[in-house]
């Protein structure tokens, strides 16, 4: 079975800086899994580029969508916009040349991620019995009064409370279901950016709310699962271990503390600058070993399973970097 991968980004950074260095090791991550993989799957990683082109497109196959905000390739107050209009025309480039829609399963994935195992499918794309996968999100929630109000307002037929607690990231789903998709989640995004309330009330989460709303008004059925018993998706250091996820998402920085001192992190915000893009630098790996009476930046104490996790995902993330070529800068 063939997947199709398109990586939106930039993902929640207009910085595209920052978005060449997590698209480089989400990519060089999805080819070390292959090294074990037996023949089920077999991951064609294509990136979508949504602004200016940066070394992304100098290092792998990358769509470069046309913006609508071209401001946001150095920063933005709501970069995201642009993510469901760059997919459409993703769909439609695809729709003339075939030949980049290689696969019968679509995975729809952010940079941030980072590849630990291959993705266990539902089972084969041509029997539309089998649903895809789609993650549950703790911070997503359509039923909240003030988001269920805005819900109800972007789309009448809505049944809020059937809506899932998602996102357009990561999503495993047909070519077809997208294409459905996929409009109506570029016009509810717009409607929420042209509503001060709806911007009010739904926050930096937006175009996911967009996204949940679109998948329910065209009835596309997927499987939603919660770590650690989502295929999909851990993100440390909210999950404490991988469970059965193929994918980690390292959205939230994590920062070491003892004895109210930090001596250690963590953190993709740290990754922006230009030295950064033309080599992806190392990142440094959590302490050896681990002790009790460590602290996250939250209080919340650093168990051994998450002290092992985070050292994981960032050893594999390290064979990626390692694998990236150092870019010379155009003259």
């Amino acid at each position: 079975m063939r997947i199709n991968v398109p990586c939106t980004q930039p993902a929640h950074y207009g910085m595209a800086v920052a978005s060449a260095v997590k698209a480089g090791v989400l990519v060089l991550t999805t080819t070390l899994p292959q090294h074990y993989i037996t023949g089920r799957q077999q991951l064609a990683p294509t990136v979508s580029a949504e602004y200016e082109p940066c070394a992304v497109a100098l290092q792998f196959p990358t769509f470069r969508a046309y913006p609508l905000e071209p401001a946001c390739d150095a920063w933005c107050e709501f970069p995201v916009k642009d993510r469901a209009n760059a997919v459409v025309q993703w769909l439609m480039a695809a729709e003339q040349h075939p030949e980049m829609m290689q696969g019968a399963w679509l995975l729809l994935l952010e940079s941030d991620y980072v590849w630990m195992k291959p993705l266990a499918l539902p089972g084969s794309a041509h029997d539309l019995a089998v649903q895809g996968y789609g993650f549950s999100y703790d911070y997503i929630n359509p039923q909240y009064p003030d988001a269920a109000q805005v819900m109800r307002q972007m789309c009448p037929e809505c049944d809020v409370k059937q809506l899932p607690h998602s996102g357009p990231s990561p999503v495993l789903l047909r070519p077809h279901e997208l294409a459905m998709v996929a409009p109506d989640w570029e016009i509810y995004s717009a409607w929420i950016e042209n509503n001060e309330q709806a911007r009010n009330v739904l926050g930096w989460v937006r175009e996911m709310y967009a996204w949940c709303a679109a998948v329910h008004k065209n009835g596309v059925k997927l499987t939603y699962e919660h770590p650690p018993k989502s295929k999909l998706m851990s993100q440390p250091p909210h999950d404490w271990v991988q469970g059965e996820a193929a994918i980690l998402h390292y959205t939230w920085g994590t920062l070491y503390f003892k004895d109210s001192k930090e001596f250690w992190r963590f953190d993709k915000r740290d990754y922006t600058a230009k030295e950064h893009e033309l080599k992806v630098p190392k990142f440094p790996l959590p302490p050896q070993p681990w002790q009790e009476g460590w602290k996250l930046q939250d209080g919340v104490a650093v168990n051994h399973d998450l002290h092992q996790l985070l050292t994981a995902m960032l050893t594999q993330m390290n064979k990626a970097s390692a694998g990236l070529p150092v870019i010379t800068p155009a003259a």
